[in-house]
């Protein structure tokens, strides 16, 4: 599969907790948020994960030890920090965000 006109691949992680990378998508149009869920390297389903998003996608990593990966955004005109987690369902919540305003470096994932 290859990316629809006006989506391009932002990232990959474990968002569905099956222990497979899936590949995370965004619309250029309205930065629209989708991902595919991956099975044994073959593409399984199309999700939407939310319906626009601003930032840039930073890291895609499990920060809460749930097996699956939690996206986090950036926001350099605000300085801020946004986590979006996936439930089991597929569902997307915003569960923080954060101003880091105080910083003097910029942040960087490890």
């Amino acid at each position: 599969h290859s990316a629809a006109p006006g989506w391009a691949v932002i990232g990959t992680g474990d968002v569905t907790g099956d222990g497979v990378d899936d590949i995370l998508l965004r619309r250029t149009s309205d930065g629209a948020v989708a991902t595919w869920i991956m099975s044994d390297g073959q593409f399984q389903a199309g999700q939407y994960l939310q319906a626009n998003s601003s930032g840039t996608l930073a890291a895609v990593l499990d920060l809460n030890g749930d097996h699956r990966a939690e996206l986090i955004w950036a926001d350099p005109g605000s300085s801020g920090l946004t986590t979006w987690q996936v439930s089991q369902a597929g569902a997307m919540s915003v569960s923080t965000s954060a101003h880091m305003t105080a910083l003097s470096a910029p942040v960087v994932a490890v």
